[in-house]
Order: structure tokens, then sequence, then C-alpha cells
């Protein structure tokens, strides 16, 4: 299926409490994730989310970049999604 979608400048993951809330660009959200609850007793299945959240977020990140434009992905070779700032680097 073929879209006309164009990233509108730089993408940004957002979080909230230590977890991605979302993926943003300059003409704002263009997805959400789903907040992932901790209970008792559960504290490694919680940690696991979350770590599987960020890693969803990166890969979507550049599967966004490359349907937009096939050069980004050399640049996101070498680059990965920084989980504390939610933000690409090089």
């Amino acid at each position: 299926m073929e879209t006309d979608f164009k990233v509108d400048g730089k993408l940004t993951v957002v979080h909230r409490n230590g977890q991605p809330y979302g993926i943003r660009d300059n003409s704002g959200f263009l997805l959400f994730f789903p907040k992932v609850t901790k209970y008792d007793g559960q504290e490694q299945r919680y940690v696991d989310e979350i770590r599987n959240c960020f890693s969803l977020a990166e890969k979507i990140i550049i599967a966004l970049l490359w349907h937009t434009n096939n050069s980004s992905l050399k640049w996101l070779q070498t680059g990965r999604l920084n989980q504390s700032t939610g933000a690409m680097r090089t």
C-alpha cells in the first residue's frame, strides 16, 4: 500500500514516567504507546515491557525515516535511540 506520508522534521520519542508515551514530529503526534502498569511482585515484567516499548519505538522511527527517505537508513545504522532522552543520537 502506497502512502504520501512524509516525516515533518525531526522524529522524537516523548516519554512520561520513564516509559515511551508517543512518537511525534513537527506536525504533532504520529502514534501513542499503551501505558505499562506496574503491579506488586511483577517488577521484572514491568522492566521487560518498558524495554520492549523503547525497542519498538526505535524500530518504528527507523521504518518511518526509511519510508520517507531511504538515505536516512544509512545514518540510522550508526545511531541508536537514546532511551534517557527519547531522541536519536549519532
